[in-house]
C-alpha cells in the first residue's frame, strides 16, 4: 500500500483539505478529507498525512486484503470517517458501509467528508454501540 498527499487550503478557518491517492493490490482510490487540525484526534491524523505517513497503515492493509466488492463493512467508533470511507472504495457499489460515530462534531465532519467524496454506500449513524440499550454519559478530551 502506498499513497501521495496533496493539501490544499480549505478556506480561512482551522479546517484543512487533503487530497489523496492510496494505491493497493485492487488499484488506485483517490479520497478527500476535511480535517481540523486544532481538535486534537483530527490533529493526529493531520500529522501523520503531512509527514508522508498513512494513518493507520497497517489497519488499512489488513483491510483491504479482506473487504471484496460487495461485502458489508461495519465500523464502530467511525471518528471522520478515514478508514469507512476508504472501506466504501473497497466494497464499491454493490457494497455497504454501516458507521457508528457517537460525538457530534466528528459525526458532522464525517458527514461533510461523505459528501466531499461523493460517496453512497455509506450509512453514518449517530450513536454508540454497547451491550445494552440505555443512554449513558459521554465524557470528551
Amino acid at each position: 500500500m502506498s499513497f501521495q498527499s496533496k493539501e490544499t487550503p480549505a478556506d480561512a478557518s482551522a479546517l484543512k483539505w487533503i487530497s489523496l491517492s492510496i494505491r493497493t493490490e485492487t488499484g488506485t482510490h483517490e479520497l478527500q478529507l476535511y480535517l481540523d487540525p486544532t481538535q486534537y484526534t483530527q490533529k493526529i491524523l493531520w500529522d501523520h498525512l503531512n509527514h508522508g505517513q498513512l494513518y493507520e497503515m497497517e489497519t488499512l492493509e489488513c483491510i483491504a486484503r479482506i473487504l471484496k466488492p460487495g461485502d458489508l463493512f461495519i465500523d464502530v467508533g467511525a471518528h471522520i470517517g478515514f478508514i469507512s470511507l476508504m472501506a466504501s472504495k473497497w466494497v464499491g457499489n454493490q457494497g455497504k458501509v454501516i458507521a457508528l460515530e457517537p460525538e457530534a462534531s466528528n459525526a458532522a465532519r464525517f458527514m461533510e467528508n461523505i459528501r466531499l467524496n461523493k460517496i453512497d454506500n455509506i450509512d453514518l449513524l449517530p450513536m454508540a454501540a454497547g451491550s445494552e440499550d440505555k443512554e449513558v454519559d459521554f465524557f470528551q478530551l
